[in-house]
């Protein structure tokens, strides 16, 4: 083809000519152009790429199959026309042109960049590793990372075309850390403001793209660039907020994720406390730009929906439709960037890797499902009867709607089963609801049918009211609020989440969708329009289907309140913490008595209400009573939540959460009576499907479901707490300009949040010193007051040693207000604070005898001049040595004699810090034992507790078991010694005897204990069996009496194995301690009844060591279980064949073996019980025997001695129970053959003395011994005859 004929050829190349003929033949045209003619492949290329901007996805696919032909022709050249193509895109300038058309042009060249970018990868896709590198270096040549001269702008044009176009290959394994090395020699990020605006964001993309497949020492170098430029797009003020690009923002956060996953060392040091504050700014922007983006979203939902009528022929219209999709579609894109910065700064606050999926790439669609309809029965065709009587009651019926009949009338209605089921429960007279050729039958129950009922839940707690507004979506709405309400009750939320139902709507039956119709009165299907003329393509469907998705797939947050269910892709479809939120499991309940205990349980339930016309058009407290109703319509069924139930006007209602807004009803919630029944009596044909059927009465509220558990990750709960508190402060944050942390100067710290875990009875040192500073400062008239007050300071330097600087500054502002007496006091604590720091956590214990000193120096009057003149006041210290009182104010050994420790030369050393000397176990006894109340003894263990802490902090191995002692005590008494597990195992460890010995004993006593009991009750039974194993082997008689109730109650757990495990320890427990009998008695007597035979081993187990232990616990088992025992034997003795519990021809041997020993201390002395065993003994018995014996026939095949006398014995055993005679018959004719001749004459005679002398079998044997000795008398004489 000449090139003239070629030019023309491409003038006119359309798609629809190439669709036109054969595909391939098209494409192998295109392919043997590219062959012949190279030089024409960037034309070629730069049509197709105008083809790709159509929306009909029949051309885009024909186009990529022709460029996928020209890449396989020619590689090179095919990418280098598409990387001119790139190159030489140029935006128009803004200058000239009205948005509109900048806005236009704006979309389509990024519309053409991912088009391409998708093109290039789908080629890619067949390509060798070396083809791959290939090209990547190809790249990397053309992209000249030599030099970079940011002024040139044809040559950042062509290095980032090339990045874009590498990015695919990056993907696909090709390395790139040429373009991360390039781009930190020449540190182009510093750069990044010389470039243009729409060469940013492609820049930014191809590096966020990139980012995941760089190497560590890259990753390395690059993250100070990163994070410069992300502090620089993060706004500092709040005008600059507003002007925040959010895709920036999306991309560096993005790229600083996965460099930090690459080179975590360098992002911890590069990510300080400043650059955290900026992320906790950026978190509050983005929160308020989704709020905004909500009601931008709405408006542009209302501009599209106005720019449908335009006139397709008006181009100026097209394009103002257009430019509205356009923003719309945005808008969507920027709701994905703000869901994709919120998960990645949780991430980064983490330091956890994560799937995030960027805002520009493809959205994520919808699969085809497969779920099931449930199928129900539909409500019966309108009767002859049922016409009767409504021409009866015409006249009521027109006036009200509804109309009261007599028991003869729904006699005629109802067939005989329905009529009695109807009239057995209702209370009153039957009400006929008859409008819209659907007839309901209605009454009002007994309340004695519903005695059940007690007052269970709480409104409001699942959330706030939702509006659906005009979708169909309730069930979407209730199973997303079951889901929400489920993660706050597990508190792996802060509060109630608002759930997505737009995603649910797209994603859970995308098949319906545009498929709902309904049927106008002429019977005749249309579209779903709302009033406002909105056309819908939601559906009806049930809370289960919409739990069926959220179990499989998860559910996203709910960004967008009003949308349009026309729009098939949800922005928050690809949440990175979807996944997050999916559910284990739902279940099913039936009964209202099952949804009294779930809201017992603080659950609420999801359920089908029967939706009347008056449910929506009244408003306020009113009772719901669906049929019964006047001028009610039916409508349909509506899904809705229960929160609770009460009794409101002498009436039990439910309190039902519906999601119509708080416009409908009493602000959203309906007062469904559960005392109204109702039954379908008649439909016609166009509407009967739409009723559900029953053949028996139904509640107003029908198919209840509730969510089990809702799994989550282990750092859910982690995220809820530490959002909480940001939570609190972002509205101050919003209000508050951003300043930087160096620029803020001093700044009053926040209050500490307590943690949940933290011990109540600690106490915050700033807490406790302000709240006695300032009670001192409102008592400056009660200077007895003020002194205690002093008192407590002193005594809180014992425990919050760090605090002592406070407490002096209050003591020296307090001096001079004080009485003469008072100073003193303050002057005496001023100088032990000062000068002896180190003996502050023994000056609480002395405390008493400097108060009686100082008493008596009062009582004086004054400090006398001499010690004669206070020689008659001593005072006893707690060493046996005793002082004058004023020796104690004066001498210089006051401290070391007061305190019962030496202080050396410390006193004159105001420096000097020592670490507080710990008193004996026996002192800590009495000072327990001297404790008039509760609140003494707390004190008492708190400083106790304050000073071992302080002292292994200090981490002295002298002191180290006596701690533990002292610990061990405050365990016995009930206080949490968590703080010092670590101890046990340092003593354990130790090379001394005293060590271990209490190292092991802790070890015993509070680390082991504490731990199974956790374990005890954990929620996996996993953990619960390890548990019940460890204690089974390790139980001592100290640990038994704090482990026996778990144990007993894990006795009737659900699981076999946990019960079986719970017997086994319960055994070993009662062996150690027998006073805890009485605990397992009852217990137990219901594993005598399990079917499970583990477990029924282990509970006979347990019931004879209890049996022997304990003479009541015996009596009990022998009254109540003696019968059930015996009937359970004779089951499997007599059962037929099972393979999972027969050993060698026996049922279960082990099984029997422990009941056998069990009955025998059962009627060991009581002949009732004996008398009961002795049958199925007797036939255990015997048929154990036979068996044996046959056994020893068949395997003694060579021993003929053997068999005669296991015949012998055969023979012995029939005349002792002729009921098995037979069986001993055809044993002894089957071994004839294989016995010796001698033998065989012994079992002729056998067999002749079975067969023909039945009647004295019992006799024979008394007569065999004269028999033998006939024999051998004759065998003597040598003869037989005389």
């Amino acid at each position: 083809m000449s090139n003239p004929e070629m030019n023309k050829l491409l003038n006119n190349l359309e798609l629809k000519k190439l669709l036109g003929k054969s595909e391939v033949i098209s494409i192998c045209d295109i392919e043997l152009i590219c062959k012949h003619q190279p030089e024409l492949i960037s034309k070629i290329i730069d049509v197709l790429v105008e083809y790709l901007n159509t929306e009909k996805p029949v051309e885009c696919d024909a186009v990529q199959e022709v460029f996928m032909a020209m890449v396989h022709v020619d590689k090179e050249a095919s990418l280098t026309a598409m990387l001119n193509h790139l190159a030489n895109f140029k935006v128009p300038d803004l200058k000239n042109k009205l948005p509109i058309f900048i806005e236009l042009a704006l979309y389509k060249s990024n519309l053409t960049k991912r088009r391409i970018s998708d093109v290039l990868e789908k080629s890619l896709q067949k390509e060798s590793e070396a083809d791959l590198q290939r090209l990547a270096q190809y790249f990397e040549t053309k992209a000249g990372l030599d030099t970079f001269d940011v002024s040139d702008a044809h040559y950042v044009d062509r290095f980032i075309s090339c990045l874009l176009m590498a990015v695919p290959f990056f993907a696909r394994g090709a390395p790139s850390s040429k373009y991360f090395e390039f781009m930190n020699r020449h540190h182009i990020l510093h750069h990044f403001d010389k470039l243009t605006e729409h060469r940013k964001l492609d820049f930014l993309k191809s590096l966020a793209e990139m980012s995941s497949d760089t190497t560590a020492q890259a990753a390395g170098q690059m993250l100070p660039s990163i994070i410069e430029l992300l502090k620089k797009c993060i706004p500092d003020t709040k005008m600059e907020r507003e002007s925040m690009n959010i895709s920036y923002i999306e991309c560096l956060l993005y790229v600083l994720h996965h460099l930090a996953i690459k080179a975590p060392a360098a992002a911890t040091d590069f990510c300080n406390e400043e650059f955290m504050l900026r992320l906790d700014c950026v978190r509050s922007i983005t929160r308020a730009r989704l709020k905004k983006l909500d009601t931008t979203l709405a408006k542009d939902d209302k501009k599209v929906l106005e720019a449908e009528k335009y006139e397709k022929n008006n181009d100026w219209l097209m394009k103002m439709k257009f430019r509205y999709e356009t923003k719309r579609q945005n808008t969507k894109t920027e709701f994905r960037s703000c869901n994709n910065i919120l998960a990645i700064r949780k991430l980064l606050k983490r330091k956890k890797s994560g799937f995030v999926k960027l805002s520009w790439k493809e959205a994520r669609k919808a699969l085809l499902t497969s779920y099931t309809d449930s199928t129900c029965p539909i409500a019966p065709i309108r009767s002859d009867a049922l016409e009767s009587v409504s021409k009866d009651c015409k006249l009521n019926l027109d006036d009200t709607g509804i109309c009261d009949l007599t028991d003869k009338q729904v006699q005629s209605i109802l067939d005989y089963s329905k009529y009695h089921q109807v009239s057995r429960n209702k209370n009153g007279a039957c009400v006929l609801n008859d409008n819209d050729d659907i007839a309901m039958l209605g009454w009002q129950m007994k309340k004695s049918d519903l005695s059940f009922l007690e007052t269970a839940g709480e409104q409001g707690r699942s959330g706030e009211v939702r509006d659906q507004l005009f979708h169909l979506l309730c069930w979407a709405y209730a199973g997303s609020d079951l889901v929400s309400y489920q993660r706050l009750l597990q508190k792996w939320e802060r509060k109630t989440l608002p759930l997505c139902p737009w995603y649910l709507c797209a994603f859970c039956e995308p098949e319906k969708l545009g498929e709902e119709e309904i049927l106008d009165r002429n019977g005749e299907k249309k579209i779903l329009v709302d009033r406002h003329g909105r056309v819908h393509h939601c559906y009806g469907g049930t809370i289960e289907k919409a739990l069926c998705h959220v179990q499989s797939h998860g559910i996203p947050r709910d960004v967008v309140t009003n949308f349009l269910c026309t729009d098939y892709h949800p922005p928050s479809a690809d949440e990175p913490d979807m996944e997050r939120r999916k559910i284990k499991g739902f279940r099913k309940i039936n009964t209202w008595k099952d949804v009294v205990e779930a809201l017992q349980k603080q659950q609420i339930v999801g359920a089908d209400l029967l939706n009347y016309s008056q449910l929506m058009m009244t408003s306020g407290k009113y009772i719901y009573k669906g049929p019964m109703s006047r001028m009610s319509v039916y409508v349909g069924y509506h899904a809705v939540v229960i929160e609770q139930i009460k009794k409101m006007n002498g009436e039990w209602v439910a309190v039902c959460k519906m999601s119509n807004g708080t416009l409908v009803a009493d602000y959203g919630y309906a007062y469904v009576s559960i005392e109204v029944q109702y039954m379908p009596v008649g439909a016609s044909d166009l509407k009967r499907k739409r009723i559900r059927g029953s053949d028996h009465p139904m509640h107003l509220l029908t198919n209840f479901i509730i969510v089990d558990m809702v799994e989550a990750d282990e750092n859910d709960r982690k995220d809820a707490e530490s959002e909480e508190s940001e939570e609190k402060d972002s509205e101050n944050e919003e209000e508050e300009d951003y300043i930087p942390k160096a620029k803020r100067g001093l700044t009053k710290d926040p209050k500490p949040k307590r943690s949940r875990t933290e011990d109540p009875t600690m106490v915050k040192e700033s807490d406790a010193v302000g709240d006695t500073g300032d009670a001192i400062s409102r008592h400056n008239s009660d200077s007895t007051t003020k002194v205690m007050e002093l008192v407590a300071l002193v005594k809180l330097l014992s425990g919050f040693p760090s605090i002592s600087k406070r407490i002096k500054d209050i003591i020296v502002k307090q001096k001079g207000s004080l009485l003469l007496g008072m100073q003193q006091r303050a002057i005496e604590y001023n100088s032990i604070v000062d000068r002896h720091k180190n003996i502050r956590s023994s000056l609480v214990d002395r405390m008493p005898v400097l108060d009686e000193a100082t008493f008596n120096v009062r009582r004086a009057g004054h400090f006398p001049a001499s010690a004669s003149t206070m020689a008659q006041f001593s005072v006893s210290l707690p060493n046996g040595v005793e002082k004058p009182a004023v020796d104690l104010l004066f001498d210089e050994d006051f401290f070391q004699d007061l305190l019962c420790v030496y202080l050396g030369s410390s006193l004159s050393q105001s420096g000097a810090t020592q670490a507080p000397k710990a008193g004996t176990y026996r002192d800590m006894i009495r000072a327990v034992r001297a404790c008039q109340t509760a609140a003494e003894e707390r004190a008492v263990v708190r400083k106790e507790c304050a000073n071992i802490r302080a002292l292994i902090n200090e981490d002295d191995p002298h002191d180290r078991h006596r701690n533990l002692a002292k610990l061990m005590l405050i365990h016995m008494l009930g206080y949490p010694t968590h703080f010092v597990q670590m101890e046990c195992l340092k003593l354990i460890a130790s090379p001394g005897f005293p060590e271990k010995r209490i190292g092991y004993l802790g070890l015993m006593l509070m680390l082991v204990t504490k731990s199974l009991k956790q374990d005890l009750n954990h929620s996996n039974q996993y953990v619960v069996g390890l548990a019940l194993f460890a204690l089974g082997n390790i139980c001592s008689a100290e640990m038994a009496p704090d482990l026996a109730p778990e144990v007993e109650r894990l006795v009737q757990f659900r699981d076999p194995n946990i019960r079986k495990k719970a017997a086994l320890c319960s055994t070993r427990i009662v062996r150690k301690v027998p006073d805890l009998v009485e605990n397992f008695v009852n217990a137990d007597a219901s594993l005598l009844k399990e079917k499970h035979h583990g477990v029924l081993i282990r509970g006979v187990q347990l019931c004879y060591e209890l049996c022997t232990i304990n003479d009541e616990a015996l009596e009990y088992f022998r009254t109540k279980c003696t019968e059930g025992l015996i009937k359970f034997l004779r089951d499997i003795t007599n059962c037929a064949y099972q393979p999972e519990y027969d050993v060698a021809g026996i049922t279960d041997p082990f099984l029997q073996r422990r009941l056998l020993r069990f009955l025998r201390v059962l009627g060991q002395g009581d002949a009732d019980a004996s008398d009961l065993m002795t049958h199925i003994l007797a036939q255990v018995t015997e048929s154990d025997a036979v068996d044996a014996i046959e056994d020893a026939i068949a395997g003694h095949n060579s021993d003929l001695t053997t068999k005669v006398m296991a015949f012998v014995a055969l023979l012995k055993l029939s005349s002792g129970f002729p009921s098995i005679s037979e069986r001993i018959k055809d044993m002894i004719v089957k071994q004839k053959g294989s016995l010796h001749l001698e033998m065989q004459q012994r079992a002729i005679e056998f067999n002749s003395i079975v067969e023909r002398h039945k009647r004295i079998r019992s006799s024979m044997g008394e007569r065999m011994a004269e028999l033998d000795e006939a024999v051998f008398n004759v065998r003597r004489a040598g003869s037989l005859l005389a």
